[in-house]
């Protein structure tokens, strides 16, 4: 299979500026509620958050890298890949030199991938006798360390936008680093407007 590079011109905004305004605006009431449950004790909540906003951060990150992977076009979003193996992606990518991800920290994203896991575990388990006990207390711990995770990946996704945005073509993943993938024939995302 060859990957053709699309060019500057295809490497376009996926949604037009009123919509992309109001993302902006929307992450930044996210990111203030964050702030707000903190202060206010509300630790399930800013994990919830938190989580939310690693979701959309990492999902942004890999929009912009995704056109470059070998693999098949997902034919649609109908059972989306998980933040895992999103993670995982990029901590490869990272580590094998991808333009627009140098200067990130293939250990930062392991950490949040690990934040995420035991976000995970603590929801799915809140109400069990071995972590309900805890729970408070894991919640606050779990939430104060979200805050300094989630400005690094806000930081790491706008640095991979602008150099989305002045590449010259999309940058091809290496079939070897696109194998290592748990997505083992189509890509993790689906990249609107893509055909198969």
């Amino acid at each position: 299979m060859t990957l053709k590079a699309r060019k500057q011109h295809d490497l376009k905004p996926l949604e037009n500026i009123e919509d992309r305004l109001a993302m902006a605006a929307i992450h930044d009431d996210v990111l203030a509620r964050i702030d707000s449950a903190l202060d206010e004790g509300a630790y399930i909540d800013a994990c919830w958050y938190a989580y939310s906003c690693f979701e959309s951060r990492i999902e942004r990150i890999m929009l912009k890298l995704m056109g470059g992977c070998p693999k098949l076009p997902r034919t649609d979003n109908s059972n989306p890949t998980g933040i895992t193996t999103k993670i995982e992606c990029i901590v490869r990518l990272c580590r094998n030199g991808h333009p627009f991800l140098s200067g990130a920290s293939p250990d930062r994203f392991n950490t949040i991938k690990g934040w995420c896991r035991e976000r995970n575990d603590l929801a799915h388990k809140l109400v069990t006798l071995e972590k309900y006990p805890n729970a408070d207390a894991d919640f606050r711990n779990l939430a104060t360390r979200s805050k300094r995770l989630i400005i690094y990946a806000y930081e790491v996704a706008s640095m991979v936008r602008n150099r989305y945005y002045t590449a010259e073509t999309t940058i091809p993943i290496d079939l070897s680093i696109a194998g290592k993938c748990r997505c083992r024939e189509r890509r993790c995302i689906f990249l609107p407007g893509e055909k198969t």
